[in-house]
């Protein structure tokens, strides 16, 4: 970053301190943490980055547990801080760091801060030409997955198989996610309720469907009120969570098969939705993973 005249007809994005307490395993302060971000809250949107799809992260899955690999998972430190910006962004002088005399100045960034819209895509194409330049070849579905002739975060594992489950204590438990035959609207009469709250719930529900795909229908057809959720859209937001707590220690099970192969499952309900008219599907793809006898005991069809 520089300081410079801010150039005309540009714009400069606010900036912020984010203090933060690091503790130990203990619950003891460990270390204090300052991250400067950038409200990128009030940049345009439209700026994205593409992400794996979790239908391919469930195939990795499934492929380690039938020929025994090791997953391994990397983390990258700071990786927005790494993306090198293409595009001209200006934001203000932090606070506490204004060069005196040249407060009226900006800032030009070179590399991407926490917050820029454009930070998840500008890390996405650093990385991306490093995985190109070595040899990397790109997906045919999905052009998030890259592989290698080896793949050298994969080694032998044990043969139990692998179990994904996220577990915690939820309210009454109910036998399905949503009322049968349930139709939410938008244009639905009730009182509105806190939308940052109701946004905040489907994103937890959203994670949860990584390892419960079942919930994917209900939790994909609440998503659509999220800008001006009323209390029957918050209804079935918590009518979700009962049935969580009736499947909260089920996870996914992918074990070895002799049988391997991808099982695909289609449903419609025939244009059921009452704001477009368009047909709600619900679908979950398996490759050689099966139910469980115990899981077929509790869970009849």
């Amino acid at each position: 970053m520089g300081v410079t005249n801010l150039p005309k007809r540009a714009q400069p994005i606010g900036v912020k301190w984010v203090y933060k307490k690091k503790t130990n395993a203990e619950g003891e302060v460990e270390r204090y943490k300052a991250r400067l971000i950038v409200k990128g809250y009030k940049q345009k949107e439209g700026i994205f980055a593409l992400v794996t799809r979790i239908e391919t992260i469930r195939l990795l899955i499934s492929l380690a547990a039938q020929h025994r690999w090791t997953i391994l998972k990397m983390d990258v430190k700071s990786p927005f801080l790494n993306g090198v910006l293409e595009e001209e962004v200006y934001v203000e002088q932090p606070l506490g760091y204004m060069r005196r005399g040249e407060e009226k100045k900006v800032l030009r960034l070179k590399k991407a801060l926490y917050g820029l819209k454009q930070a998840p895509r500008a890390w996405n194409e650093r990385i991306d030409t490093y995985f190109k330049k070595n040899g990397y070849e790109e997906g045919v579905r999905d052009d998030r997955l890259r592989s290698y002739e080896v793949f050298p975060w994969f080694r032998s594992c044990s043969r139990e198989g692998r179990h994904l489950c996220v577990a915690r204590k939820v309210c009454n438990p109910v036998s399905t996610p949503m009322e049968p035959g349930k139709n939410l609207s938008k244009y639905v009469d009730g009182d509105r309720v806190d939308a940052s709250k109701y946004r905040s719930l489907i994103g937890s529900l959203r994670y949860l469907t990584n390892t419960k795909p079942d919930l994917m229908l209900s939790v994909g057809i609440t998503s659509r009120y999220m800008e001006e959720p009323t209390y029957t859209h918050w209804k079935a937001l918590k009518r979700i969570l009962r049935y969580v707590r009736r499947i909260v220690s089920l996870g996914l099970m992918y074990t070895r098969t002799d049988d391997y192969r991808l099982v695909r499952y289609l449903d419609s309900d025939w244009c059921g939705d009452v704001d477009d008219g368009k047909a709600r599907m619900d679908m979950y793809s398996s490759w050689g993973a099966r139910r469980s006898p115990e899981f077929q005991r509790n869970n009849p069809l």
